[in-house]
């Protein structure tokens, strides 16, 4: 994902949702009321500029990709959707838990792909240029879901290994017995990870999420500092046709970049926009105004 494009993300989100509220209650602190309304003005005052800034930016984004003729259309939209929900299944729950709804996720995506169609427009790419990228990819692209328990004394690990043969559910023993601190919680849920990060976490990692059978507990296998049992739930595994729009893309942008589009495309519209700042607190923003980073 490029950075350009959730800027700010977060914080536009809040003042999205907090716009309107008016005083109902967030929070109650010894019987003293502290309203949606309140936290809003705090939010405008500390993030207000860069938000700001960051939807004039889209507002000029799509405006100029509907000047000339590449603002994506319902289905271009719905069809990245798709895409980014097959390819990360937690979406829907990621944008539950920073307060965002599906509509709010589509208005950026819809900026996303505008800007990307103004840098792209016009620039050919081969079938053997996508299948290339794939290739080169793939190990990005091929992802895993695992569980582990993972320790660093291995009499630890082998009395884990005794409690799962007995019966006991794998997300009680990681609970129970795994160190590590961001996932013995969620019952050793590691998440989706590609077979480059799990590489780099250790190899034999990468290798036994390719050839354990699902659902199958490993054997102890050491770590590079200390000891594991997975349990492989689920593998992603990329084909070329399933992501040949998404490297497409990608190997266009590739090209932009080399071509310096990004300013040549931008600029104008950046110089040209006529902002009229209504409120004196953001006085002085256009000067301050900075063409989209590179992706």
């Amino acid at each position: 994902m490029r950075k350009s494009l959730f800027i700010g993300i977060c914080s536009v989100a809040l003042i999205m949702l907090l716009a309107g509220c008016g005083g109902r209650t967030v929070v109650v602190v010894n019987g003293e009321k502290i309203t949606k309304e309140e936290l809003r003005n705090e939010a405008e005052k500390v993030a207000g500029q860069d938000i700001l800034r960051t939807l004039i930016m889209e507002k000029i984004i799509s405006q100029a990709a509907k000047k000339e003729g590449v603002y994506p259309t319902n289905e271009e939209v719905d069809r990245e959707l798709e895409f980014r929900k097959r390819e990360n299944p937690t979406l829907l729950e990621d944008l539950r838990k920073q307060g965002l709804t599906i509509e709010d996720y589509k208005k950026k995506l819809v900026v996303n792909l505008a800007e990307t169609n103004l840098l792209i427009k016009g620039i050919e790419i081969t079938d053997k240029e996508v299948e290339e990228a794939f290739n080169k990819n793939k190990s990005f692209l091929d992802r895993v879901r695992l569980r582990w328990i993972v320790n660093a004394n291995q009499e630890e690990i082998k009395k884990a290994k005794e409690k799962l043969e007995a019966g006991a559910f794998f997300e009680t023993v990681a609970k129970d017995s795994s160190q590590d601190v961001f996932t013995k919680d969620k019952g050793g849920d590691m998440g989706y990870l590609s077979l480059s990060q799990l590489r780099e976490i250790d190899a034999r990692l990468a290798e036994l999420a390719m050839s354990l059978p699902l659902g199958k507990v490993s054997d102890v296998i050491k770590l590079r500092n200390g000891y594991a049992l997975i349990r492989v739930e689920e593998r992603r595994i990329a084909t070329l046709d399933s992501w040949r729009d998404f490297l497409k893309r990608s190997v266009a942008l590739e090209k932009a970049n080399k071509q310096g589009r990004l300013e040549k495309v931008f600029k104008p519209f950046f110089e040209e926009a006529k902002i009229e700042v209504k409120d004196p607190r953001y006085e002085g923003i256009k000067e301050s105004f900075r063409i989209p980073p590179s992706p």
